[in-house]
């Protein structure tokens, strides 16, 4: 069929924007556009990703790069790298079984997965399908709150072990794509919408072959909400604008598990995240997909780990498209990031292969990388944990979460003592406006946890803006290791 999915298809997989171009020839368009889109003029959607291309990496030779891996850990769950799938709503719409198949794909490759809740299949249909492996799940505070204890419950009994609370869609942003493609609860089946479906047999013979076509936390657990047109009404309804800081505090002891709260964009914010007793908060503007006009992720993220960063987790979210993201995300002081697109293009496109298949491409996209293992799967290891040749301790002073933090590793010398090398070092907020003589600043990288005795400030490199650049240690700076809890051991000055 002229036009169809079948028409073409792309033999070689090599980066999200080849998944993404897949998943669009494959999903009906009002399901696609979904997922691909922003809110009002999309400035901010466009913005997640576009930053990213503002911070350049600067480029060192001849240093030993041996022993490295992406493994951290996440609000003190172990990761295979420091990336896990964001909740993302109707995600069973991209492909038959959506979020079963990017829970298993998770699974397989080592990193957290969040069920939203506004997922198509529910939090009983996850557990059973990946064997009760622990996941986390996504909370929207509703104003039925005898609904939010029952969800609460039922994801402690679904074995999640972690809950994200969204806390910027009070009121829902206006996407005007889904409103010219009629995307509703149910969806409207125009004429315009059949027909662009007949043209994705793929999608509706995957879809024609699950029973899992509604929202599968909500319908049968909501008294009066038992079809899509019931759930349409009391949707319309429920997100409560009222949401308050003393609602999370409730929610916090409701569930008395690991808890991350989302959407925090502005310091003040982050100031009281981390009073709230929370593990972590994710920098996120909801892809871009509530507040057009809003600051990107990236752009935000240093502010909030300079403000909190010593005190709770920071997370971030949004236009990460690459393992080059990844890692810049974590050079300005995120402990791990989130995808939520590049999954989605990879299930719309692949399934669960195409889910593995974007996480695969984050890791082999990462400047240094070696042949290895992530997760279980052949695929690549990246910067993270150095290690000596013969397995010593690995020096670690500063906190990852510093902003601005150096990084590096030492290892141990065939004939001295071990010598330090540096892999990468941010630098941030650098007027090019000011003399050059002005632009070149030193910080100080010791977090409050490093001993006085080894802190010391490292001079930067001028530059534009947010750079990322590899810069040789000097004095006697401490040095952060991306999140690794390996011991400190003394090192001759």
């Amino acid at each position: 069929m002229p036009g169809s999915e079948e028409e073409i298809a792309l033999p070689v997989i090599t980066n999200i924007e080849d998944l993404r171009v897949l998943a669009q020839r494959r999903v009906p368009r009002m399901f696609y556009d979904y997922a691909d889109s922003g809110s009002w003029t999309e400035s901010t959607y466009r913005a997640n990703e576009a930053d990213f291309d503002r911070i350049l990496l600067r480029q060192r030779v001849a240093v030993n790069m041996e022993g490295r891996t992406l493994r951290t850990t996440m609000v003190g769950q172990e990761v295979a790298m420091p990336v896990a799938i964001a909740p993302t709503g109707l995600t069973g719409m991209q492909h038959a079984d959506g979020e079963i198949l990017a829970a298993k794909a998770a699974k397989n490759m080592g990193i957290p997965f969040t069920l939203s809740t506004m997922s198509i299949c529910s939090l009983e249909d996850v557990a059973e399908a990946t064997g009760r492996h622990p996941f986390w799940f996504q909370l929207y505070v509703m104003r039925d709150r005898g609904f939010i204890e029952n969800l609460i419950d039922r994801a402690k009994a679904a074995n999640c072990s972690a809950l994200v609370v969204t806390l910027d869609l009070q009121i829902l942003g206006q996407r005007h794509k889904d409103l010219k493609n009629g995307l509703s609860a149910p969806p409207k089946l125009t004429l315009p919408n059949i027909l662009n479906m007949a043209t994705k047999p793929r999608w509706c013979l995957g879809m024609l072959g699950t029973k899992r076509r509604q929202f599968g936390n909500i319908v049968g657990h909501v008294k009066g909400v038992d079809n899509m047109g019931s759930l349409s009404e009391w949707t319309a309804k429920q997100f409560d604008p009222r949401l308050s800081w003393a609602d999370v505090e409730w929610i916090k002891n409701r569930w008395g598990g690991k808890l991350i709260l989302k959407g925090v964009q502005d310091v003040e914010d982050a100031k009281l995240a981390a009073d709230s007793g929370a593990d972590a908060v994710i920098v996120s503007n909801h892809g871009g997909r509530q507040l057009d006009g809003a600051p990107s992720s990236i752009s935000a993220l240093p502010h909030i780990v300079e403000a909190v960063g010593d005190r709770i987790e920071v997370h971030m979210d949004g236009g990460i498209r690459s393992g080059q993201h990844v890692l810049k995300a974590v050079a300005l002081g995120a402990r791990g990031t989130y995808i939520g697109r590049a999954m989605l293009y990879g299930l719309g496109a692949m399934g669960q292969e195409g889910v593995e298949r974007a996480l695969e491409i984050l890791a082999e996209t990462h400047p240094r990388f070696e042949e290895g293992r992530v997760g279980g799967r052949q695929g690549t290891d990246t910067v993270g944990v150095p290690q000596g040749d013969g397995g010593e301790e690995i020096h670690r002073c500063a906190s990852p979460n510093q902003v601005g933090g150096y990084f590096g590793m030492d290892f141990p010398q065939n004939d001295g003592p071990a010598q330090r090398t540096p892999l990468v070092h941010v630098v941030r907020h650098v007027d090019r406006r000011a003399p050059l003589h002005k632009q070149a600043r030193g910080l100080q990288v010791a977090a409050p946890r490093c001993p006085v005795e080894r802190r010391g400030v490292v001079p930067l490199v001028a530059g534009g803006n947010i750079r990322a650049v590899v810069q040789q240690q000097r004095g006697d700076g401490c040095v952060s290791l991306l999140g690794s809890d390996v011991k400190r051991r003394a090192v001759p000055p």
